[in-house]
């Protein structure tokens, strides 16, 4: 019989967390595997395959909804003061954790993993210690503080610099894995007659992450396609419809909002010619470390699917520039993009070749080896 192993997840993204679903699937071999999340009508729905996960109940997540729409309404209508606004976050977050504490108590297992900060905080308070999946770097962090770092039996992180920003001067042990599919890929390839000059924005479409600054140089720029694969925020979907509809009118951006796994997804990205991973910094709240230097997971589907890329410059996509895999550029301005597309396309092999050369130095199932023989090891 396997050792039993439970991951703490404390949010309700798991579909759109790779790392942590193909941690699961490097671990089973070796594991009985839970994964305890966090409840959502919309989110839970998504198919995980056979990985085995149990979510929160309802009530905690319809308790922080109402707090969350109040918060937002408060914020939209009276000019909600930032004081009340942080607590109003620190009181969704600490509901959260005593959420997933109360369930996580009534389980065992030999070994346990938290998520971030919260994870780790649920599984000290649980099991005293444990093993730690660092994804999200959050400011002000109330559960930074509360984790004891002595009681970390090992850490998965991004990157070295993430490491250091948290954890310099420890001696927590920690392995070094990014966002990253496992390799080898089943591989597709792009359909017959497939639009390969097109261009594809992945991910949640919203301000933060640069979709208008794209749409300003669609409408600039008529010769230039889009496709949108993922959820659109609906005050971005209120622009579409308004002052951008010639786009969706000229089929200019088309939108796909189905969610396809992580393979389904590398698939589809394999049509196009330029992938976007871009942020909007002169959004207030964006200019975090966290932002900077989170090397985002759409950034690896492009690599993967061999797709060369067009992202914002700073220390998190640095990967496009050391593996020449794609341009980056300091604002996002339609004449920059376009400079970005032009330098591309005329060498857009080269850049394929790249990002797939990429695809293979940041293989999930490589750099993880290390942790899951690691595991192992202490468990045998």
């Amino acid at each position: 019989m396997k050792p039993k192993l439970l991951i703490v997840f404390p949010d309700v993204h798991l579909a759109y967390s790779p790392t942590t679903l193909n941690l699961y699937d490097a671990l089973e071999p070796h594991f009985e595997i839970t994964i305890l999340s966090f409840y959502s009508p919309h989110h839970s729905k998504f198919p995980l395959g056979e990985r085995r996960v149990e979510y929160v109940a309802p009530l905690f997540y319809w308790t922080n909804a109402i707090i969350c729409s109040l918060r937002y309404r408060l914020k939209l209508y009276f000019n909600l003061k930032a004081s009340l606004e942080r607590w109003l976050v620190q009181l969704e977050r600490w509901l959260t954790a005593m959420a997933l504490w109360q369930a996580t108590r009534r389980r065992s297992c030999a070994v346990a993993i938290g998520v971030d900060f919260m994870g780790m905080w649920v599984v000290q308070r649980v099991f005293g210690r444990g093993h730690m999946l660092s994804l999200e770097i959050l400011e002000n962090d109330l559960f930074r503080q509360r984790v004891d770092l002595r009681s970390i039996d090992s850490l998965i992180i991004q990157t070295q610099e993430r490491y250091d920003y948290l954890f310099k001067g420890s001696e927590v042990k920690y392995f070094l894995v990014q966002n990253a599919p496992p390799l080898p890929l089943r591989g597709s390839a792009p359909p017959a007659g497939a639009p390969r000059d097109d261009l594809l924005y992945c991910g949640f479409a919203t301000a933060r992450f640069g979709i208008y600054r794209i749409l300003d140089f669609l409408m600039q720029y008529p010769e230039y396609r889009m496709s949108i694969q993922g959820a659109v925020e609906a005050s971005v979907q209120k622009k579409l419809d308004g002052e951008y509809a010639v786009l969706l009118a000229t089929g200019r951006v088309t939108i796909n909002r189905k969610y396809l796994n992580s393979q389904e997804l590398i698939d589809f990205a394999s049509r196009f010619a330029i992938g976007f991973c871009c942020y909007d910094f002169s959004i207030p709240g964006m200019n975090t470390f966290n932002y900077q230097t989170a090397p985002s997971g759409k950034l690896f589907t492009y690599y993967a699917a061999g797709v060369p890329v067009i992202g914002s410059t700073i220390p998190g996509l640095a990967s496009v520039r050391d593996f020449e895999a794609g341009v980056l550029i300091s604002e996002f301005t339609p004449q920059a993009i376009r400079q970005a597309i032009e330098t591309i396309m005329p060498e857009r092999e080269r850049f394929s070749a790249n990002g797939l050369r990429a695809a293979k130095h940041f293989d999930f199932k490589k750099t993880v080896a290390p942790f899951v023989d690691f595991l192992v090891e202490r468990i045998s």
